[in-house]
């Protein structure tokens, strides 16, 4: 165990950045996309024992360990990688979501601390576990959402952590796609979708049971975030933007019906909230503009935050102890890998670093992350992020355009492997995010024929266009990915112009919608067509998304096209690749394509994900 004080915290993790000098071209490629050495530190909720993921025959799994640097210990044994866990509050179990090679129908599973003995607490076949939420003060039960009794809709869950016993605790009253519970772990809250398309945030009477609507946030918003309620009942806290688009944390009054925001005069968005272990009264937001800074509701914490912040990184709290004494801090930037330590609450700081997530990197000069607003069509700006090779920092490079996968992802300034490894190879990476939410019906109707996905293709042309102009990418050498709804932007990126990619990568991508909407899974599929109802009045949802179609217009694609795809992917179903890849087969068009067994909607297994990285790499180096 090490006692540090702040000076001595700032030169390890000067030391950990490692030599100003140290070329790109010294690292090891596999370094940036093989399993991390160690990630997700959680403090017990005693603050005696530090969980973690870590690697085991090939996939990441839970180990645990004192609170240092001690012997570790393994707790699981999955073949497949998991992704996060959580402490039961008895310290002596933890629980986890599982599923089945990719397919999304996640089981919740317990396991005690030794790893001898491990249940599933949801053992249903064909079901999708959601946990809503877990509490100190009812430290024996869970509440888990499945959609059990009807497959097109999750119903909240009680399940006793000691017994196993389920039983029955809400009824989703509609299309509710997110819960929360009280102090004392009832079901009270929930957002969900009005006839007219609109979010709503519903509250039940615990009395009656009758939920009713309190507030009603206009579609084309941010989906509002559930935080929780005050001790008392009596507010309730969630994040959502404004009218201008910004991300606020908002308290409504349950009794009043009245909705404050915080932070008043602050510019950037909520990122992050800082909670109260036991009683989870937010004391704290990360604000990110486009870096992140702390505001704590609580001035003790600011000379806590002023003691752990450095210049380097921004700061995350994954957890603290219910004693709030210990807490796992971590600090991520775009040119280091994200860097775990143990805070030590007391008379004297005491920090205990716990390391690197990719130590064999800590030597390594990486490419900053630069945040940019392209001037756009119409005079929007456009989100963008960009990385170039280190060793070339003037020159035109070949260039990777990436596009995200949804509507409301922000840009994130955190190691970006990906843009890194693309930056080792001597490539720029042009990140494209979608327009900000919209902020009113009006806005939202007139994008009814030109939705997120389609209007992006425009978006992407002129962030083309402004690369080549600004001398970042050469202009014959300019490739394409999108993942997701990302990629079908892409796609319709490359049929609107022939000429302007070198190649297009698609991973785990729609090309066609229609059908996309039709192949998802049961309890998503009347989301979907409710939402795409409310622009067009037409529930099916096909013409929201049929015009125009990127496979009607093939025969104008120019560019080689390399499919990606999980084999057990739910929610964009392999058949979204085979369709494409038909019709350019008949058409005579170069693609090539990768199909992962035993994956979803993320391939996250390490052999695939190198394998991954050693086909696109053949293919950008063959064009």
């Amino acid at each position: 165990m090490m006692s540090l004080n702040r000076q001595f915290v700032g030169v390890l993790l000067i030391a950990l950045l490692g030599a100003e000098g140290m070329h790109a071209a010294s690292l090891v490629s596999k370094d940036l996309i093989k399993n991390k050495q160690h990630t997700h530190f959680r403090v017990s909720p005693d603050g005696s024992k530090i969980a973690l993921l870590a690697p085991h025959e090939g996939a990441m799994n839970i180990w645990h360990q004192g609170v240092g640097r001690g012997k570790r210990t393994l707790i699981t044994r999955e073949s497949r990688s998991l992704t996060h866990f959580l402490w039961q509050y008895d310290n002596e179990h933890l629980l986890y979501l599982q599923d089945q090679d990719g397919d999304q129908q996640h089981h919740l599973y317990q396991v005690d601390i030794n790893g001898f003995n491990t249940r599933d607490l949801t053992p249903y076949r064909g079901i999708q576990a959601r946990v809503v939420s877990m509490l100190p003060l009812v430290p024996d039960q869970i509440l888990v959402s499945m959609n059990l009794n009807s497959r097109q809709r999750h119903d909240v869950f009680r399940i006793n952590l000691d017994t196993g016993a389920i039983e029955l605790d809400t009824i989703n009253p509609g299309y509710v796609i997110q819960w929360a519970a009280d102090a004392d772990l009832q079901t009270r809250a929930g957002v969900t979708l009005s006839p007219g398309g609109d979010y709503e945030i519903l509250i039940k009477n615990l009395a009656n049971g009758e939920w009713t609507p309190k507030v009603t946030i206009p579609a084309g918003r941010a989906i509002p975030g559930l935080i929780g309620f005050s001790p008392d009942g009596s507010v309730l806290w969630y994040l959502g933007d404004d009218e201008t688009g910004s991300i606020r944390q908002w308290a409504l009054n349950l009794q009043t019906g009245e909705t404050a925001s915080t932070p008043e005069g602050k510019v950037g968005d909520v990122v992050d909230v800082f909670r109260d272990p036991v009683l989870g009264v937010p004391e704290g937001v990360a604000l990110r503009n486009p870096m992140k800074s702390w505001r704590m509701f609580h001035g003790g914490y600011e000379s806590i935050i002023e003691f752990l912040r450095f210049e380097k990184g921004d700061l995350f709290f994954p957890n603290r102890s219910l004693q709030k004494k210990e807490w796992i801090v971590g600090y991520t930037d775009p040119q280091m890998s994200t860097t775990y330590q143990v805070y030590v609450l007391g008379d004297r700081h005491k920090v205990i670093l716990m390391g690197m997530e990719r130590p064999n990197l800590r030597n390594g000069n990486f490419s900053a992350t630069q945040p940019l607003l392209i001037p756009g069509p119409d005079g929007q700006k456009i989100r963008a992020t960009l990385n170039r090779p280190i060793l070339k920092k003037e020159e035109p490079v070949p260039t990777v355009i990436r596009v995200v996968d949804g509507a409301m992802d922000q840009p994130t300034f955190q190691f970006d492997e990906e843009a890194q490894w693309l930056a080792y190879k001597e490539m720029a990476v042009l990140t494209i995010y979608p327009p900000r939410g919209v902020a009113s019906k009006e806005a939202v109707t007139a994008l009814a024929d030109d939705h997120w996905a389609t209007g992006l293709k425009d978006d992407i042309l002129v962030a083309r266009n402004w690369a080549i102009a600004e001398g970042h990418a050469k202009d014959d050498q300019i490739y394409l990915k999108g993942t997701g709804l990302g990629a079908y932007a892409a796609l319709s990126a490359g049929v609107k112009q022939p000429d302007a990619f070198a190649g297009l990568v698609l991973v785990n991508g729609v090309t066609d919608v229609p059908s996309f909407m039709k192949e998802l899974p049961t309890y998503e599929q009347s989301i979907a067509s409710k939402l795409a109802g409310w622009f067009t009045g037409d529930t099916s949802g096909q013409k929201a998304w049929a015009e125009p179609s990127p496979l009607d217009h093939l025969n104008d694609l120019d560019s080689p096209v390399l499919l990606v795809h999980g084999a057990n992917n739910p929610w964009i179903r392999k058949d979204q690749a085979g369709r494409l890849r038909s019709k350019l087969l008949n058409l005579q068009k170069p693609v090539e394509t990768l199909l992962f067994e035993g994956e979803g909607h993320q391939i996250i297994q390490e052999n695939n994900v190198i394998r991954y990285y050693e086909a696109l790499e053949k293919f950008l180096s063959a064009r």
